[in-house]
């Protein structure tokens, strides 16, 4: 009976984790070309780590970039 219980719980911890891995990471996103994704990130210190907003007047100076498309 705890041979039973150990796989029955071992294969729902897999089937359940591998699901997760699907659907967040192996599926492609819902964009028609999300290999051109991109994100903008400002430093404002010296850790590469610190993500912050983009500044307002920033964010207009990318608008008027061409190479990049808006949507």
């Amino acid at each position: 009976m705890v041979a039973i219980v150990t796989l029955a719980l071992g294969i729902g911890v897999n089937s359940a984790i591998f699901s997760v891995i699907d659907a967040v990471l192996l599926r492609p996103l819902p964009y028609p070309h999300p290999e051109r994704l991109v994100s903008f990130y400002e430093h404002e210190s010296n850790d590469p780590d610190d993500r912050g907003g983009i500044a307002p007047a920033n964010m207009q100076d990318y608008n008027q970039n061409h190479v990049f498309t808006w949507r």
